[in-house]
């Protein structure tokens, strides 16, 4: 997968900056940090990310 040979490059002290449209839940649970954005501003920081479970999926 993409995400892990980034995930690499990373750790060998790399900074890496993505742009991705509508990841499915598998590939945000991969990511250090996200940002959201709408209409250029940014609505959602996080340095540290969890995954939502499928209940919480349900429920939004």
């Amino acid at each position: 997968m993409v995400v892990n040979v980034l995930k690499c490059i990373i750790a060998s002290g790399s900074m890496v900056i993505m742009s991705i449209h509508q990841p499915s839940f598998e590939i945000i649970g991969l990511l250090n940090c996200l940002l959201f954005f709408s209409r250029g501003q940014t609505v959602y920081s996080s340095a540290q990310f969890r995954t939502l479970d499928s209940t919480e999926r349900e429920q939004n």
